[in-house]
C-alpha cells in the first residue's frame, strides 16, 4: 500500500499543502463570520419587537345589546380613539348573563391588545359574588385601563303612577306587597342590584320584570306595563323631558343640573345609596405596558375631548378618566364595596 492511498488514522487529520491550507483558514473564516453574522442579526430580531402595535383592526367588546347606553357610549369613544390609534375599532356585542358572557370571552383572549371591552361595575365587581361558577375572576383575569364614564342612577315610575314623589312610592309599595314590579336590562346586572338594595333598604317588596335589553324595559315602563325602574338617566331623559316617565330621585351626591327639581336619595332620607355606576375599558391580563400606556393616553384624549364632552352632557353622562395606579387602586376599593352591598343580599344566579 504506497503513501498517496493509505487510510487516516482515526482522530488525525491528513497533511495538507501551504496552499490547501490557506484556502482552508480563508473558508473557516468566511464561514464563521457568517455564523457570528447571523447569531448578531437573530440577536437583535429577538431584541426588537415583533411589530408596531396596532398593526390591525381591534376588536372592542360590549357585554350588552346594540342600542342601549353603555353601547352607544363604547361607539362614540370608540370612534374618537380610533384615529389616534391608527386603527379601525371594531364594536363587537356579546350579550347575555348579566354581562359575564362577554366578560368572559375577553378575559380568555390573548392579551396583544387586539381584544378589548367596556367593562361595567357589575361586569368587574359584583359578578363574582352573583355567580357560584363564573368562568373568569375579574381582578385575576381582567385588568382595567381606565375608566371612561360615570352613570348618574335615578328612580323613575310611569307618568300616570299615583306616586308623585319617592315618598309616595314608598308608601305605595308598602301598601301593595308584591304587585309593584320593576324593570331591569337583565337579572345581575346594576339595575337589579340597585332595585334590590332600594327594596331592602326601605322595607318594600316588587316584582323583577327582566329584559333582554334597556330599550324594550324602557318602552314597557313608557307603556305603563312596567311601575317603575333604576338606570342611567340617559336611557330615562328624553322620556322624562316630554313627561312620559317621571323622576323621583336621584343617585349623584347634588342635584343633577338637568333635573333640578328632582332630589338626591340622600336628600328624601335614603342615606349612603351606593349606586354610582361607572364604565371602564378593559383587557385581558398581563397585557404588555407599552400596549397599556398607547390606550390609556388615546381613552384619556377621548374622554376629554370636547366632542365628547358635549355628547355626553346631552345624556347627562359624566367624563370619568383614571388610569394608570390611580385606577388600580379605584377598581380594588370598588370590589370591596361593593362586596358589603352584594354579599349580604345572598343572591345567586345559577
Amino acid at each position: 500500500m504506497n503513501k498517496e492511498t493509505s487510510p487516516q488514522i482515526a482522530g488525525k487529520s491528513p497533511k495538507l499543502s501551504t496552499r490547501e491550507s490557506a484556502i482552508t483558514r480563508r473558508t473557516v473564516i468566511a464561514n464563521g463570520a457568517g455564523l457570528l453574522l447571523g447569531a448578531s442579526l437573530s440577536g437583535l430580531a429577538s431584541a426588537q419587537p415583533a411589530g408596531k402595535w396596532p398593526a390591525q383592526p381591534i376588536k372592542w367588546v360590549v357585554a350588552y345589546p346594540a342600542g342601549g347606553g353603555l353601547d352607544v357610549m363604547t361607539r362614540l369613544l370608540a370612534n374618537e380613539m380610533s384615529p389616534k390609534l391608527g386603527q379601525p375599532i371594531v364594536v363587537d356585542n356579546r350579550a347575555g348573563a348579566g354581562g359575564t358572557i362577554g366578560a368572559a370571552f375577553v378575559a380568555k383572549a390573548p392579551a396583544d391588545g387586539y381584544t378589548l371591552m367596556t367593562i361595567d361595575i357589575g361586569g368587574y365587581t359584583t359578578a363574582q359574588y352573583l355567580y357560584s361558577n363564573l368562568p373568569y375572576s375579574p381582578p385575576r383575569d381582567l385588568q382595567i385601563i381606565g375608566t371612561m364614564v360615570r352613570l348618574p342612577f335615578v328612580l323613575v315610575v310611569n307618568a300616570n303612577s299615583p306616586a308623585k314623589t319617592y315618598q309616595e312610592f314608598i308608601a305605595l309599595a308598602k301598601r301593595s306587597p308584591g304587585k309593584l314590579n320593576y324593570g331591569t336590562s337583565g337579572v345581575g346586572n346594576p339595575l337589579h342590584i340597585s332595585m334590590e338594595l332600594l327594596q331592602r333598604r326601605t322595607g318594600i317588596s316588587m316584582a323583577h320584570v327582566p329584559y333582554k335589553a334597556m330599550v324594550g324595559m324602557v318602552a314597557d315602563l313608557v307603556g305603563g306595563q312596567v311601575d317603575a325602574a333604576i338606570g342611567d338617566f340617559g336611557s330615562f331623559k328624553s322620556f322624562i323631558q316630554s313627561g312620559r316617565l317621571r323622576a323621583l330621585a336621584v343617585a349623584t351626591d347634588i342635584r343633577l343640573e338637568l333635573l333640578p327639581d328632582v332630589p338626591t336619595f340622600d336628600e328624601v332620607g335614603l342615606k349612603n345609596f351606593p349606586i354610582s355606576v361607572w364604565l371602564a375599558l378593559a383587557a385581558p391580563k398581563g397585557l404588555p405596558a407599552p400596549i397599556v400606556e398607547q390606550l390609556s393616553v388615546a381613552l384619556k384624549e377621548a374622554v376629554q375631548s370636547d366632542t365628547v364632552k358635549q355628547k355626553l352632557a346631552v345624556v347627562g353622562v359624566e367624563p370619568f378618566y383614571k388610569g394608570g395606579r390611580e385606577v388600580e387602586t379605584f377598581a380594588k376599593s370598588q370590589v370591596e364595596l361593593w362586596a358589603d352591598v352584594v354579599k349580604p343580599m345572598n343572591i345567586k344566579l345559577d
